[in-house]
């Protein structure tokens, strides 16, 4: 019997109704004019309560090692989460139910599957809140994506950015102002390369906006460079160090919580530095970076950034030359 059929089966279909269910409580809720955070903590004190008393209090009680086991899957197994849950529901799980069957262990997957998916709802729309409130507030269900984005945070997605954009027009204005003026203040260096001569000013209203745009890989790169400062005696300023954990502490990827060092790919990323990237992404990753972070005044990075920059570029220059 094919176990993660059966698995993937009732996960999406639970994922399916918890989205068609939470859309319908958001749309009847603007209709009596209901504030969205009422109807957020609602829907996540009534989600929570029903995934206890409907699946987790039976599964804990009738088939605890079992499910035990499969909270702690990422223990046992390294890959993706699809392989993960197939391979530990054939054998370990597998073996466990067995020692205490009390049903049959379709239904045992079945129940875990849904359990599982209206976790994940539950936390994603808890996650996602302001991402949430905005398609509530516009009526903007066409953007009710109900998954994460992959690699950034909401905020930095086009669906968010349009919805900003819609509730507040007059910043999207002052938005395309100042990327005009960031423009010409650019001009073209060696061989066509841009060379910043100006920071771009931005007001404090729209510090989240420039924090959310950093990327995951120029977030990679702050960590690698902090990574370096910290094992110098180099001293990093309280107030410096606070910006840098906000900037740097929103990446997407959980996978180092989960898998081996080793087979993750951030971390790859934040030990090579831009040494990870092919040599024509090099200097793009460290200009953007330096560009976004130049607002904050973080001089310590800033320094190592730009001594990145020069020895990316002599090393260019190195190989071009004869030898």
């Amino acid at each position: 019997m094919d176990y993660h059929k059966t698995y993937d089966y009732f996960y999406k279909k639970a994922q399916d109704v918890s989205k068609r269910m939470i859309m319908a409580e958001m749309q009847k809720a603007k209709l009596k004019n209901r504030p969205f955070s009422t109807l957020h903590n609602k829907i996540i004190e009534d989600l929570h309560d029903y995934i206890q008393i409907n699946f987790t209090n039976d599964l804990k009680l009738n088939f605890n090692e079992s499910h035990s086991i499969f909270q702690n899957k990422h223990t046992y197994y390294s890959g993706t989460e699809n392989e993960i849950v197939k391979w530990i529901l054939e054998d370990e799980i597998n073996k466990a139910f067995k020692k205490n069957q009390v049903s049959s262990y379709s239904s045992f997957i079945a129940d875990l599957a849904v359990e599982t998916s209206l976790k994940v709802a539950l936390n994603h729309f808890n996650n996602y809140s302001g991402y949430y409130q905005l398609v509530y507030d516009l009526d903007k269900y066409e953007y009710f994506v109900f998954k994460y984005f992959e690699g950034i945070a909401y905020e930095s997605s086009i669906f968010y950015k349009n919805m900003m954009d819609e509730k507040y027009p007059k910043k999207a204005i002052e938005r395309e102002k100042r990327l005009k003026i960031s423009a010409s203040h650019k001009s073209p260096g060696k061989e066509g390369e841009n060379v910043l001569e100006k920071t771009i000013s931005v007001e404090e209203e729209d510090i989240l906006e420039l924090l959310n745009s950093f990327t995951d890989k120029e977030k990679y790169l702050l960590i690698h460079v902090i990574n370096k400062l910290i094992r110098k005696p180099t001293t990093i300023p309280v107030t410096d160090l606070m910006k840098l954990v906000r900037i740097v502490g929103t990446y997407e990827d959980l996978d180092i919580f989960i898998k081996n060092s080793n087979n993750v790919t951030a971390y790859s990323k934040v030990s090579k530095g831009v040494g990870y990237y092919k040599e024509e992404k090099q200097l793009k990753i460290i200009d953007s970076t330096i560009l976004k972070l130049s607002t904050f005044n973080i001089e310590v990075v800033n320094h190592q950034l730009l001594n990145l920059r020069i020895k990316h570029l002599q090393d260019k220059e190195n190989i071009r030359k004869p030898k």
